[in-house]
């Protein structure tokens, strides 16, 4: 859908023989897109994709597709395979060599992909070696490079993982029930629908997302009062630039974390933060009636918007390492720095030293001298 009338026809066809055999499209543009496989060159083959398309309208452009990505003519190395039509128009996909056991992907990549129905809407196929230059914004047919980390850890990407806290307060005099948090946005957020607020408390949920362009969200919350009564509130909020970038990987010690949870579902979860800090002997970190769920992300206003934050008691770090009890069950993360401690990554576990912790993955962190 080239002029994005919700409609592939002849407005479409007449932009792509406007440019028919030009041969210096670039990005981002591409001819007005009409150099659909994004080669540079307005040809048959941006022609035979258009075809493919002819006539579909609206909600047809916009069904969900299976990939199948490999690599090598024979497919000697399957990169991803949704093996289900559940990717959507604008979804971002992984092709990533380490989780198959290789340092990098083939010469050659091809991508299939399907209809529900398995029929093959479109096959396209790029270079991945750096003998030709591969770079952010380039298209293959449907798809745009989003971003590249190479074997030698440069890493680079449209877009940042922001991180979005919500704080819901009941400002009534009665305790609310059945409270459902939706963002216009990502859906009912991660923790929602909370099961009730007593008056003047407040809960924190959180959740991750990719975003590459300024991005405007309306969240609405709603609740009850004696399943009668329902109440409604919504707020805006603008992302206009990413998050502020420290450093990925920790060089002293941790002096607040932002965590998620990823080991088994256990319900109506008591989680207690006791860092080894003489400041938090009497105040751990308490996280009380929580659904850890895998996704989860623990986050308090009282830790201005972590799940455990020393400024919030007046202590510098952390200390050398933080004892996670759920329900009573304990287990000891490693907080000095002097094993890797990195964004992105599971958190370090004290014992067995450095080993992974299996139940809660880095989302941010912030070390002492970045107060």
């Amino acid at each position: 859908d080239l002029d994005t009338s919700g409609e592939v026809d002849f407005s479409d066809f007449a932009i792509l023989m406007k440019y028919w055999n030009y041969i210096n499209c670039v990005a981002p543009d591409w001819c007005e897109k009409a150099d659909i496989d994004g080669k540079g060159t307005v040809d048959v083959e941006d022609l035979a994709i258009l075809v493919q398309s002819w006539l579909e309208v609206d909600g047809n452009l916009d069904r969900p597709v299976q990939i199948f990505a490999f690599g090598g003519k024979k497919q000697q190395h399957v990169w991803l395979d949704t093996e289900q039509a559940d990717v959507y128009l604008d979804d971002v996909i992984e092709l990533n060599a380490a989780d198959h056991g290789r340092e990098k992907l083939s010469s050659e990549t091809t991508i299939w992909v399907f209809d529900d129905d398995k029929y093959l809407l479109e096959e396209v196929s790029f270079h991945t070696s750096c003998s030709q230059p591969l770079n952010l914004g380039d298209r293959f047919g449907s798809f745009e490079v989003f971003s590249i980390d190479t074997i030698d850890g440069d890493y680079e990407s449209l877009g940042v993982d922001v991180v979005y806290t919500y704080n819901i307060t009941n400002n009534g005099p009665f305790a609310l029930t059945n409270i459902t948090v939706m963002d216009d946005k990502f859906g009912e957020v991660p923790g929602s629908p909370i099961a009730s607020i007593a008056s003047g408390e407040t809960i924190t949920l959180a959740l991750v997302a990719l975003l590459s362009e300024e991005t405007t969200n309306t969240v609405t919350v709603t609740g009850s009062f004696e399943d009668e009564v329902f109440c409604e509130a919504t707020d805006t909020f603008t992302i206009t630039e990413e998050q502020p970038q420290g450093l990925d990987e920790c060089t002293t010690k941790i002096s607040a974390m932002l965590l998620e949870y990823t080991g088994p579902e256990i319900l109506d979860a008591t989680v207690e933060f006791f860092p080894k800090n003489k400041k938090f002997e009497d105040a751990p970190v308490v996280y009380k009636n929580i659904d850890l769920v895998p996704g989860v992300i623990l986050a308090l206003p009282s830790e201005n918007g972590m799940t455990i934050n020393s400024s919030a008691h007046n202590a510098k770090d952390l200390g050398a390492k933080v004892s996670i009890y759920i329900n009573g069950v304990e287990e000891v993360i490693h907080t000095s720095c002097s094993m890797p401690f990195e964004v992105g990554e599971p958190a370090p576990l004290d014992n067995p030293a450095g080993e992974p912790s299996q139940n809660w993955f880095i989302v941010w962190f912030e070390q002492k001298d970045n107060l």
